[in-house]
């Protein structure tokens, strides 16, 4: 993603802040739920994997979703 800040400096021209078009800024935020979003399913995938090696390495019953029929 191509951003087009603009930067913000003070009397003795040092950057002290940064602006981003507003379009750009809604593009960005979407594009980061998308990537949060991937991250919390991969996480869960991790955790259902961790939870299945336990439980195996423990000795408990597994089932799959289909075993509940």
């Amino acid at each position: 993603m191509d951003l087009h800040l603009q930067y913000v400096t003070n009397a003795d021209g040092e950057r002290i802040a940064v602006q981003i078009p507003l379009t750009e800024w809604e593009a960005y935020q979407a594009e980061f739920r998308k990537l949060e979003n991937r991250l919390a399913g991969q996480k869960a995938l991790k955790a259902e994997a961790e939870t299945a090696t336990r439980t195996k390495r423990e000795g408990g019953t597994q089932h799959s979703l289909f075993s509940f029929d």
